[in-house]
């Protein structure tokens, strides 16, 4: 059965389960970041220190570390057992719209409205020389599970596959005939899934950047998408109040759960058995994934 609770004040941008499964992380338009037990439903910790909206967020391999992509320019890194205010790593102009990490911890990227991705220790903050561009808004970023690819998203209706060790030229994704929103990648390395404000998901290839599928049923801009474990089913949440329920081996729609208002974000526990759902309004709706 869905479950809903008022999260924040407002919009709730992004959502991140940690990777033992036993807390949420909810980031919003309030300036706030927020920690809920999973298990309980309680609020363990706000996080304060932002001044303008949050968007992204990351979180390290050993739960012990948070990254949180704002408006306000800049990614905050965060001690995520006491809510501490690491650091704040400036390397953009304009608002910072996603962060990532690569599977070992030790990297971390952000894109931004200012058209730019930045690399940076995760360690340390320290940045790198490098810095990648699109044409326009960056707002999705994802590495590959085996770390070799780095895929960022893009109001310039592209996605780019970027190596992560080595300068070798982007491959560029063509085929969405608006904004990129959000990435998902299968765990075998095989599939890239592409949420865009042209209503539609798009499957690729992820060596040959070939276009697999398109998978449509939404009516508006799609926001949000996250991929089971095992790669069994795709969710994905839309600007037109519904998340759709995906086999992905027949790229069917297997279920429809409607909405009263935009969806924003969604993620899912490690298990797969839950899924979390952020909207507009700030309420953040949860239910049981059937198998």
């Amino acid at each position: 059965m869905k479950q809903t609770i008022t999260a924040h004040i407002s919009r709730i941008n992004g959502l991140m389960v940690t990777p033992d499964g036993e807390s949420l992380i909810t980031a919003s338009s309030d300036y706030l970041i927020k920690v809920w037990n999973i298990a309980s439903g309680e609020l363990v910790r706000e996080l304060r220190g932002n001044l303008k909206p949050i968007r992204g967020l990351a979180v390290t391999p050993d739960g012990k570390t948070l990254f949180s992509a704002g408006y306000d320019t800049t990614v905050k890194m965060w001690n995520l057992a006491n809510g501490e205010l690491l650091k704040a790593i400036g390397c953009h102009d304009d608002w910072v719209q996603a962060v990532t990490l690569t599977p070992d911890g030790k990297t971390g990227f952000s894109g931004s409205s200012d058209q730019t991705i930045c690399s940076w220790s995760a360690n340390n903050g320290r940045l790198s020389s490098t810095t990648l561009k699109h044409d326009g808004w960056v707002r999705a970023l994802k590495v590959t599970p085996n770390g070799r690819w780095l895929f960022s998203g893009s109001w310039d209706e592209t996605i780019k596959r970027w190596p992560v060790k080595g300068s070798e030229k982007p491959l560029v994704l063509r085929g969405h005939g608006n904004g990129i929103n959000d990435l998902a990648i299968s765990s075998d390395n095989q599939r890239l899934y592409s949420a865009s404000a042209d209503k539609t998901v798009k499957v690729w290839d992820v060596e040959s950047g070939h276009e697999c599928a398109t998978l449509q049923g939404h009516r508006r801009a799609v926001q949000g998408i996250a991929l089971t474990p095992g790669d069994k089913y795709l969710v994905s949440v839309g600007a037109d109040k519904v998340a759709l329920i995906w086999d992905v081996t027949t790229e069917q729609i297997i279920q429809t759960i409607k909405f009263f208002t935009p969806l924003l974000c969604v993620a899912l526990t490690p298990n797969g058995q839950t899924v979390f759902v952020g909207d507009e309004n700030g309420q953040l709706h949860y239910w049981p994934l059937s198998s």
